[in-house]
């Protein structure tokens, strides 16, 4: 199996794991997270300048962000994610990584018996079985603090099931969606960007059982602290089936947009040395700097204080031994007043 393995992937894709890893999304949901267009593939990596996104598929492994990106997508089918992917990389000169982990057909609330198939994403569900799959995913993929969100564009299932025993689906989908990333927030510490199921443009008619589903996306984004508006595609052309969109480089430009408009698409620098704040070895205040304050921190850490958030923070760790000692402390109190330089030391965990 091992052997296997080599002879499929570059050694270059060996390197990715957590303290290497770029900037990673999870795309979860339904088919057209997966994409099911029919438009001509679109191939954005690597760049010109050599930037690489690599998708860690559902068969487990990593390839090149290019269709089929999702196990069980038709191999001329294609989706937004080739397009996001090069829109990123154009933008912030940073690589960037998927999770794939999205399926078509799948349902957040219905299952049985209106729905042949149970609730995949329910995260409370034994039938929950895609969300510890997605979990599954992001902990074989091992981004690391580099994770950014989860993507998320469903609602066709609950467009066509849910009325059938629901008073009330805006409500119902609302309250699932918002404990869904309730749950994404406490396994994973990152938030959600949820896109709208489509209303669709014409000539496809008005769906009334569409404007719940849309509307409870919308209002989960205002209302709750770890969800983001993903992209708006009412207008966007659709497949002939009428579910599916088309115009997936358009989708994907605005997949990227709105992770920007999230504040997801930058690295804060705040001492500007070119290291990103979440890698700075040392800072455990947090801060974005690397001063006395943090050697302090990390000698009460280290003669036993309880912290929370402090001492279990890998930056805590200078000499990348694997704990938080009066070591650690020493050598970020001589980084502060110049004896040392960053690159002096040794944290385990940067990304």
């Amino acid at each position: 199996m091992i052997v296997r393995i080599l002879l499929l992937i570059p050694l270059s894709l060996f390197l990715i794991g957590a303290n290497g890893s770029p900037p990673t999304f999870v795309l979860a949901g339904q088919s057209n997270m997966v994409g099911l267009s029919t438009m001509p593939p679109v191939f954005t990596s690597p760049t010109p300048e050599g930037l690489e996104s690599h998708t860690y598929h559902l068969g487990d492994y990593w390839k090149l962000t290019e269709d089929p990106l999702h196990t069980g997508t038709w191999d001329d089918r294609t989706s937004a994610w080739p397009t996001f992917a090069g829109e990123w990389m154009a933008v912030t000169g940073m690589q960037v990584n998927l999770i794939a982990t999205a399926g078509g057909g799948s349902c957040l609330l219905v299952g049985p018996p209106y729905k042949p198939t149970p609730p995949l994403w329910d995260p409370d569900a034994a039938t929950g079985l895609w969300y510890r799959r997605m979990l599954d995913q992001v902990a074989e993929a091992n981004p690391g603090s580099r994770l950014r969100a989860v993507l998320w564009y469903q609602g066709e299932c609950e467009v066509t099931h849910l009325a059938k025993f629901s008073s009330d689906p805006y409500s119902d989908y609302k309250a699932a969606l918002e404990h869904l990333a309730d749950r994404i927030w406490e396994d994973l510490g990152v938030p959600m960007v949820v896109a709208p199921v489509s209303l669709r443009p014409p000539p496809w008619p008005y769906q009334p059982k569409r404007q719940p589903i849309h509307d409870a996306t919308i209002d989960a984004a205002v209302d709750h602290p770890h969800i983001y508006l993903g992209p708006d595609t009412d207008d966007l052309e659709h497949e002939e089936d009428g579910s599916h969109i088309h115009d997936v480089v358009t989708l994907g430009e605005r997949w990227f947009d709105s992770v920007d408009l999230a504040g997801l698409a930058h690295e804060d620098d705040s001492d500007g040395d070119g290291i990103p704040d979440h890698q700075e070895c040392g800072d455990i205040s947090g801060d974005g700097f690397v001063n006395t304050v943090d050697a302090r921190l990390i000698q009460r850490c280290a003669v036993g204080e309880d912290l929370p958030g402090i001492c279990e923070n890998p930056l805590c760790d200078a000499t990348g031994e694997g704990d938080c000692n009066t070591i650690d402390a020493r050598l970020v109190q001589r980084l502060a007043v110049g004896d040392l330089a960053k690159k002096d030391l040794q944290c385990a965990e940067r990304s």
